[in-house]
C-alpha cells in the first residue's frame, strides 16, 4: 500500500467530567451510575489525502483521576473514511499494552505519543485497517494540554486541578493564566519556572501562599494576581515592567522589594512606587507604622494604593496633587493631613475608614475634583465644600460621622 502525505494535523482534547480545583479537594469522580460512567479523550484527528482517523481511548471504569492516561486493558474505538469515499468506518477493541509511551493496539496499529513540552505532542506509528495502511508522523498542538495536576495550552497554564501543597510550575509553562489558582485554598507553596513571563490577573488570588519568588524571567503581574494569597513578602524583579492594581494587596503583606537594577518601579521602607517615587502605588496592608509621611517626592497616590492597611496616622506632603479613587478605603486611620497641594480626591478615598474622626485640610479642593461618591464617611464633603473648600480641620465622633469644622 502506498504511502500517503499528510494534509492535516489536530488534536482535540474532550476534558474528562469531574475535573475540579483544589479549593473543592482536588480531582472528584463524576456523579451518577455509581461511578462507572465510561470516560474519554480523543487523542488525535489524522486526515491523509482525505483519509480520516480519529483514535478515542476511553476509560471504562472511573478512578476519579482528573486526567486521563492510556493504560493496558482500555477500550479504544478507531474512525476512519476511506479515500475512495463511503460510510464511515469504525473498528475497536482493547489497548494490549501501554510502554514507554507507546500504545500498542492489539497486532494491527501502534501509536507512539511523546510529550515533548509546551503543549506539543508527537503522534507516530503505523495504522493497518481493511488492509489499508498510512505510516504516519506528525506534530500537533494540544488544545489544551492536560496531565493530573495542570490545564495548559500552547504554554499557558490555564488552571491548577491538583490538590494543592507545595506545588512546582511545569517548566512547559510560559504565562500563568487569569484566575489559574484562583481560591485554591490548599495552595500553600508554589514554584514558579524561569519560562514563566507573566502572571495573569487573579491567577493566585484566595490561596494560602506565605511568600513567592517571582523569577527574573517575569515582565508583568496582572491586577490582584497575589490578592488575599496570604503571602507575608515578595521581591519584585527587574524584570518586571507592568504590575496591576492590587496586584500584591494581601492581607499579610508587611514588605515589599524591588530590585534596584529594575528600571520601572522601586520600593522604600517595603512601600511599593514607581521608579523615581512621583507615584505611590502599594502600601503593604499588614505594615506596622504607628504612622506615615508619604515621601516628598510623591505627586499622585494610585487607586487602591494604602486601601485596607492598618495605619492610624497619615501624613499626605504638599508635594501630592492627587489622591486615586478607593486610596485609603478599608484603612484603620484615625487622622489623616491632606498636603497643600491636593487639588483632587477620588471617590470612595477614605471610605469605609471607620475609625476616622480627625482630617485636616491645608489645600483648596474645588467641587468637581473632589470625588462626589463616598469620599469618606458622612457628611465631611458637603461640610468642606460649604464652607468655601479652604484650609481647616474636621473632627467627628466615631460612628457618627457629622462632622465639624474647628475654629
Amino acid at each position: 500500500m502506498k504511502n500517503k502525505k499528510i494534509l492535516l494535523a489536530v488534536l482535540a482534547v474532550a476534558l474528562v467530567l469531574g475535573m475540579t480545583a483544589c479549593d473543592n479537594g482536588g480531582p472528584s469522580s463524576p456523579s451518577g451510575g455509581g461511578g462507572s460512567a465510561a470516560q474519554s479523550v480523543t487523542y488525535g484527528s489524522i486526515a491523509a489525502d482525505g483519509d480520516a482517523y480519529t483514535l478515542v481511548i476511553t476509560e471504562e471504569k472511573n478512578t476519579g483521576r482528573a486526567a486521563y492516561n492510556a493504560k493496558g486493558g482500555d477500550a479504544y474505538v478507531l474512525t476512519y473514511f476511506p479515500k475512495a469515499g463511503g460510510a464511515k468506518k469504525t473498528t475497536s477493541g482493547k489497548v494490549a499494552s501501554v510502554t514507554d509511551g507507546t500504545i500498542t493496539l492489539g497486532s494491527s496499529a501502534t501509536i507512539t505519543i511523546t510529550i515533548t513540552g509546551q503543549g506539543m505532542e508527537k503522534i507516530s506509528g503505523t495504522v493497518t485497517w481493511d488492509n489499508e495502511s498510512t505510516s504516519v508522523t506528525v506534530t500537533v498542538t494540544l488544545t489544551p494540554a492536560v496531565d493530573k495536576d495542570f490545564l495548559i495550552s500552547n504554554g499557558v497554564l490555564i488552571r491548577y486541578i491538583g490538590a494543592g501543597g507545595k506545588v512546582t510550575i511545569p517548566s512547559s509553562v510560559t504565562s500563568i493564566g487569569d484566575n489559574a489558582f484562583y481560591n485554591c485554598s490548599r495552595l500553600t507553596s508554589v514554584t514558579i519556572p524561569n519560562s514563566v513571563t507573566s502572571i495573569g490577573a487573579g491567577a493566585f488570588t484566595g490561596c494560602n501562599l506565605t511568600s513567592v519568588t517571582i523569577p527574573n524571567s517575569v515582565t508583568s503581574i496582572g491586577g490582584s494576581a497575589f490578592a488575599n494569597s496570604g503571602i507575608t513578602s515578595v521581591t519584585i524583579p527587574d524584570s518586571v515592567t507592568s504590575i496591576g492594581y492590587l496586584a500584591i494587596n494581601s492581607s499579610r503583606l508587611t514588605t515589599i522589594t524591588v530590585v534596584p537594577a529594575n528600571t520601572v518601579y522601586s520600593s522604600q521602607d517595603g512601600v511599593l512606587y514607581n521608579k523615581d517615587k512621583t507615584t505611590l502605588i502599594e502600601y503593604p496592608a499588614a505594615k506596622k507604622d504607628a504612622s506615615f509621611t508619604i515621601p516628598n517626592s510623591v505627586t499622585s497616590i494610585e487607586d487602591f494604593a494604602i486601601s485596607d492597611s492598618r495605619l492610624p496616622s497619615i501624613i499626605i506632603p504638599d508635594s501630592v496633587i492627587s489622591i486615586g479613587q478607593a486610596a485609603f478605603l478599608g484603612c484603620t486611620l484615625t487622622s489623616a493631613t491632606i498636603g497643600s497641594g491636593v487639588t483632587s480626591i477620588g471617590n470612595e478615598s477614605f471610605a469605609e475608614c471607620i475609625n476616622l474622626t480627625s482630617v485636616t485640610f491645608k489645600s483648596t479642593i474645588t467641587s468637581s475634583n473632589f470625588g462626589s461618591t463616598r469620599p469618606f464617611y458622612g457628611d465631611l464633603r458637603d461640610k468642606y465644600l460649604a464652607a468655601g473648600g479652604g484650609p481647616g480641620t474636621y473632627i467627628t465622633e466615631k460612628f457618627v460621622w457629622v462632622w465639624t469644622k474647628q475654629p
